[in-house]
């Protein structure tokens, strides 16, 4: 029997560093339990979003430039509606 879509990745192994994004909601959202695994941030319009990185201390989304990818280990985003984030996660 061939293995196709999602069991490929399962049996294979997933490539490139990162293997979903999702645009960060307005209000909080948190990065643990099964939310885990946001690596890296890519801020469209900052809207007054605060990044909390996993071993402490904040970011504003002011202070990065929109469409870079930003290497961070995020425990939570805080966020308004005029916000676009995008949290990218990986593996793991």
């Amino acid at each position: 029997m061939a293995v196709t879509g999602y069991d490929d990745f399962k049996n294979k192994g997933y490539l490139g560093k990162y293997i979903s994004s999702q645009e960060v909601a307005d209000g909080q959202t948190d990065y643990t339990g099964s939310n885990y695994g946001a690596a890296a941030v890519v801020v469209k319009t900052h809207g007054g979003a605060v990044l909390s990185l996993a071993a402490g201390g904040e970011i504003s989304a002011s202070n990065l430039t929109a469409g870079v990818v930003y290497e961070f280990s995020l425990s939570k985003v805080r966020t308004a509606s005029s916000a676009v984030i995008y949290v990218l996660k990986q593996h793991g």
